[in-house]
């Protein structure tokens, strides 16, 4: 729904579920003073009125950027939502919620976001997802309820055990990768 709102806002999240979206999917990134919020990029530069790394940035600065008027001005007023806001939100909501880790969340993050998603009762309908096996097993370590799915996964991703983690288990593949493996679809089964 990032065609008819700015995207990792509160206000696209509403438009999914305003149109009977059943899953969403929205990425999650680490203030400085170690606020967890919802923010595609590393950098503030492409979706609020800010500059520099959402790492450097301090929760208190984000809360002061307009996250919407770059997508249209009716939308000056969306915030960077923090991600216990968007678990609020969410919840009762869809049937299924993709949280994509970003490369940079420590163990201490990991734990942190999966126990959040519990703590909210959303683990049930939880996948977390991204392209760093390690932090994936680290979601596992912590969870053997949510689902975890590696992001354009290639054989060498599948030959590291995901099946031994247990637990739901998702991966998906770019066009490129079922071009140039068309069995890997059967290899990940």
């Amino acid at each position: 729904f990032g065609d008819l709102a700015p995207e990792n806002t509160l206000a696209s999240v509403s438009y999914a579920y305003s149109r009977g979206a059943e899953i969403v999917e929205f990425d999650i990134q680490w203030t400085s003073d170690n606020i967890p919020v919802i923010l595609h990029d590393t950098t503030l530069n492409r979706t609020t009125n800010g500059a520099g790394n959402i790492r450097d940035a301090t929760y208190a600065y984000v809360q002061t950027l307009d996250a919407g008027s770059w997508f249209d001005p009716v939308f000056n007023r969306c915030k960077v939502p923090t991600f216990q806001a968007m678990l609020n939100y969410i919840k009762g909501k869809f049937e299924r919620v993709h949280y994509e880790l970003k490369n940079n969340h420590t163990e201490s993050q990991v734990k942190q976001l999966v126990q959040m998603v519990r703590d909210a009762g959303l683990d049930e309908g939880a996948v977390f997802i991204g392209y760093s096996n390690t932090q994936l097993a680290l979601v596992r370590k912590y969870s053997n309820v949510v689902g975890v799915g590696i992001i354009d996964a290639t054989r060498t991703d599948l030959k590291l055990g995901y099946k031994d983690w247990g637990g739901k288990l998702y991966c998906s593949f770019t066009p490129a990768t079922l071009d140039s493996d068309p069995a890997i679809v059967e290899y990940a089964r």
